[in-house]
């Protein structure tokens, strides 16, 4: 049986190339590394090193560095020594980390047009016994925009009688706008003036208004939801 022990060696390189691990090199001409390259001791530089302008270039070394002559101005460059490199890289991953949040919730927002940050609500509004003077069926307050999902118009008289919803718009030249107009509801009957396929849509400022030919002959309930 032959042993075979293999000793630490240095190599001087005067030109060419050199593939495989080195214990120590003594480079006394230019030195050019197309990969990666791993210092696991002390990195004395009596020249100059300059990195390449292009990407994101680390000098890993886990020993000290003499970076006198470390050209940085042409490169962005990370110089991580010793202990600090998991103190420096759990800052980095952190940094990524908040930004791919930050890029999902962006994304989440944009896609569901901010709704995340608006509230809806369900709401009836009831009006008893209206008359022959026009009364608000629900008026969309300040900041409010909403969607009329029904409105029901009931005769609470033995008689017939003659009803009138009216949009009002919210605005100075803003017109009043019939959507109903003089229609007849029987004795114990109901008109439903807004429902089913039909939405209608109102602004903040907007409100419906009903009246009838008869006095406290009509009752009238709203459903609308409500965004703010």
């Amino acid at each position: 049986m032959c042993f075979v022990s293999f000793q630490p060696i240095t190599i001087s390189i005067l030109g060419g190339s050199v593939n495989g691990n080195l214990t120590s090199a003594n480079v006394t001409s230019s030195l050019y590394v197309g990969g990666d390259t791993f210092l696991y001791g002390n990195l004395t530089i009596s020249g100059n090193v300059t990195l390449d302008t292009i990407g994101f270039d680390d000098l890993s070394v886990a020993g000290s560095v003499n970076s006198t002559n470390l050209n940085t101005s042409t490169a962005n460059i990370t110089l991580l020594t010793g202990t600090s490199n998991t103190a420096i890289y759990s800052t980095i991953t952190a940094a990524i980390d908040s930004s791919i949040a930050f890029a999902i919730a962006l994304s989440y927002i944009n896609t569901e047009k901010i709704k995340v940050l608006m509230s809806n609500n369900f709401k009836n509004s009831v009006l008893k016994a209206a008359g022959t003077a026009a009364q608000n069926a629900y008026a969309a307050a300040s900041g409010v925009q909403a969607t009329v999902i029904g409105m029901t118009v009931a005769n609470i008289t033995a008689s017939p009688v003659a009803a009138n919803v009216i949009l009002t718009c919210s605005g100075s030249n803003a017109p009043n706008v019939y959507l109903v107009k003089d229609a007849t509801i029987a004795p114990g009957g109901s008109l439903v003036a807004v429902g089913g396929d039909q939405k209608l849509v109102l602004e903040a400022g907007d409100y419906l208004q009903v009246n009838t030919s008869t006095a406290s002959s009509i009752d009238v309930i709203t459903s609308v939801l409500e965004i703010t």
